[in-house]
């Protein structure tokens, strides 16, 4: 999950995308 490095982690966009890529992932 730590692929683009912890700073952009606080990023509320990123939050938004790694949700939305685990979703994907549950779906599988």
């Amino acid at each position: 999950m730590k692929e683009n490095g912890g700073d952009n982690m606080s990023s509320p966009e990123i939050k938004h995308f790694q949700r939305k890529k685990i979703q994907n992932v549950q779906k599988m």
